[in-house]
């Protein structure tokens, strides 16, 4: 059962009797930094890679990674698109991180009450991650490094922030503010 992180109340108990994340003492919690997100996204991306660059070999042959097409074939976009974003979701939905934001001990919540964010939170931030923060040459992404927060635009428009997991499961430790930058 999913429980609020400042009250250990089911997450049923509904979202309107919950403590806003801005009123929650900064001792209880994180905001991850850049190169921790960063770290995690990639790991990520090897993991998938490892799964899907042998699959996609097997199907198109050794020499499809350096014949210079973009998309090869239907195989293709499944096994390296759809595949993917499938993956991630399904770790977003019952984990609210992918494998390697738990790699690095944090969790994805809603930024207003500190509760798993909703089905919808989950698909707008990959979208907006996939077609928006990336593809603007990175910078939704480096905008982690400026905001107080720690929101990246894909952050920003799901209205999801990225904590660690420590604090969330209110386990005790001493973490710097703004060292993971």
């Amino acid at each position: 059962m999913d429980r609020n992180m400042t009250t250990g109340t089911p997450a049923s108990a509904g979202r309107s009797k919950r403590t806003p994340l801005d009123e929650i003492p900064h001792a209880d919690w994180h905001y991850v930094g850049f190169w921790p997100r960063t770290l995690g996204t990639c790991a990520d991306l090897i993991m998938i890679s490892a799964i899907v660059t042998p699959l996609l070999m097997v199907i198109y042959g050794p020499g499809y990674l350096f014949d210079g097409n973009l998309i090869e074939g239907a195989w293709h976009v499944i096994l390296g698109g759809v595949l993917p974003a499938a993956a991630a979701l399904w770790f977003l939905f019952h984990f609210q991180a992918t494998p390697g934001k738990l790699m690095i001990h944090s969790q994805i919540v809603d930024e207003d009450t500190g509760d798993k964010p909703r089905a919808y939170q989950f698909i707008v931030r990959y979208l907006a991650f996939s077609l928006i923060s990336l593809p603007a040459l990175g910078l939704g992404c480096l905008w982690i490094l400026w905001d107080k927060r720690r929101q990246g635009w894909h952050d920003k428009i799901a209205r999801t922030v990225v904590l660690r997991r420590e604090e969330w499961e209110h386990k005790v430790g001493d973490y710097p503010t703004d060292h993971d930058r």
